[in-house]
């Protein structure tokens, strides 16, 4: 591949993320400082671009585990915190953990979140997504 090839493919990669309805965020170890959130990531913090830049996952988002975080240098891991329960309804974030090995000396890892609710025995991701915005 050459130069040209990856900056096309690191733009390709930006634009899927961000348009994405599933909140990704990629911490560095050893404290998890967020270095990267897509747009979900802000929607679901309830924050303006930019501002989860540099705090730590767990702080801006109370689904991270910080459990999992610690006990996992590599590899992948899976949580599922329940956030609310009304009525017949069920709340939460299905989060998965992958650790990027492209540079491991940096410790990065890819956090991935979907909110989920159950309602009457049926199971639903919730989307967030504003139509509006240039895709």
């Amino acid at each position: 591949m050459s130069v040209a090839d990856f900056a096309l493919a690191d733009v390709l990669v930006r634009q899927i993320a961000d348009h994405s309805s599933t909140v990704m965020v990629v911490a560095a170890a050893p404290d998890f400082r967020i270095i990267y959130a897509n747009r979900a990531a802000y929607r679901a913090a309830r924050t303006s671009e930019g501002d989860l830049i540099g705090r730590g996952v767990t702080e801006a988002f109370a689904f991270a585990d910080a459990a999992v975080l610690a006990s996992n240098s590599q590899g992948r891991a899976h949580a599922r915190n329940v956030a609310d329960r009304k009525g017949a309804d069920t709340r939460w974030w299905d989060v998965s953990y992958l650790w990027l090995d492209a540079v491991p000396e940096e410790g990065l890892v890819l956090v991935n979140a979907v909110e989920v609710m159950k309602r009457n025995d049926f199971c639903y991701t919730i989307m967030r997504f504003n139509v509006s915005e240039d895709f």
